[in-house]
């Protein structure tokens, strides 16, 4: 796979996608909260792969930083979710990523708490995100996979809700010690990179 990887760093559309999520981390203070550590919240799906690529490619160029990868199997999909934390451990294990991973019953959560699925979900993976960062000294900051495609869908659905200036400004590539290193990059433009190189990824 690794063979892949440079492939696609070295292909057209490679060099746009690294382009774009250089000037992101270099145009924000990411670059050094990366330099300190950095939790990649790693679904498996596309958007969490490409990350985790870029980051791993930007850690190993600059020869400083840490990077590990984190994935949340929310026993909703059954055989599917044991599939897409099966995936994730092998494809860190072929790159030589640290992987933790950790199972929760998002649905009894859930319905325990009168929350919606997506809700709980995301309440727990920010939980377990701050739990792994506050238990370890070589770790500072979270990356997640929000992309550009993302971004646009946030800003109009806000709009569309009345939120203001705020929500016409959409999601913010730092927050916190929350960082979005694709948030320029588009869905697009990552799922056909992918592709084009036959990289693997999960879809649900």
């Amino acid at each position: 796979m690794t063979e892949k990887i440079k492939k696609l760093f070295e292909s057209q559309l490679g060099t746009l996608i690294y382009g774009k999520f250089l000037r992101t981390v270099n145009e924000t203070k990411m670059r050094d909260m990366i330099f300190k550590g950095v939790l990649v919240g790693f679904s498996g799906g596309p958007d969490s792969v490409i990350l985790l690529l870029l980051l791993n490619r930007y850690i190993s160029e600059q020869n400083r930083g840490k990077i590990v990868a984190f994935h949340l199997n929310h026993l909703i999909r059954g055989n599917e979710a044991n599939r897409d934390e099966n995936f994730s451990r092998d494809f860190c294990k072929r790159l030589n990523i640290e992987f933790i991973s950790e199972k929760i019953d998002i649905p009894h959560i859930a319905k325990m708490n009168k929350l919606g699925i997506e809700e709980c979900a995301r309440n727990e993976r920010y939980s377990c995100f701050c739990k792994i960062i506050q238990g370890r000294n070589d770790l500072s900051c979270v990356a997640v996979a929000h992309n550009a495609t993302d971004n646009i869908e946030t800003v109009l659905m806000n709009i569309l809700r009345g939120s203001g200036l705020r929500g016409v400004s959409g999601i913010p590539p730092i927050r916190d010690n929350i960082i979005r290193p694709v948030i320029n990059i588009s869905k697009d433009d990552i799922v056909r990179a992918l592709t084009e190189f036959d990289i693997p990824f999960v879809t649900d």
